[in-house]
């Protein structure tokens, strides 16, 4: 996918340590979708980690790992991050509460089984084998 713009929602500028900071990003494609991402490097991840007096990352945004904080390496993530229709990004920014997850785990389940038997009873799966996951289809509700 294509990358339209990358803005910074800090100013590069105010990043004190550029292997040891993190900053927000905001990206427009194409498509004209925008994702906000938190970006952020290793050395950081410790210190919010050592700041918690924890020995792992409390859950919250993905952060999205690069080396040092500089509009270089970030920008050239980000082109890396919109590969493959957006894979990446989407995942990132993505906003999804527990019955979401729950009804996608639940439809991959669901799709495993029916594979499973298929296999089991000789069946071909080539023709269902990129079946998705949900049907967006509004007529079936």
């Amino acid at each position: 996918m294509k990358v339209e713009s990358i803005t910074f929602l800090s100013d590069l500028k105010d990043v004190k340590d550029i292997f040891d900071d993190n900053i927000d990003v905001s990206v427009n494609l194409e498509n004209g979708r925008n994702y906000v991402l938190v970006v952020g490097t290793p050395k950081n991840l410790l210190r919010l980690m050592e700041n918690e007096k924890s020995d792992f990352l409390s859950p919250g945004d993905p952060i999205v790992i690069v080396k040092k904080i500089t509009k270089e390496v970030i920008e050239k993530t980000i082109q890396a991050y919109a590969e493959d229709d957006a894979y990446c990004l989407k995942f990132y920014s993505a906003e999804l509460d527990t019955k979401t997850l729950d009804v996608l785990k639940n439809r991959s389940i669901a799709r495993e089984k029916f594979l499973d038997h298929l296999l089991e009873k000789g069946e071909s799966i080539d023709d269902i084998e990129n079946y998705d996951l949900i049907d967006f289809n509004i007529n079936n509700l």
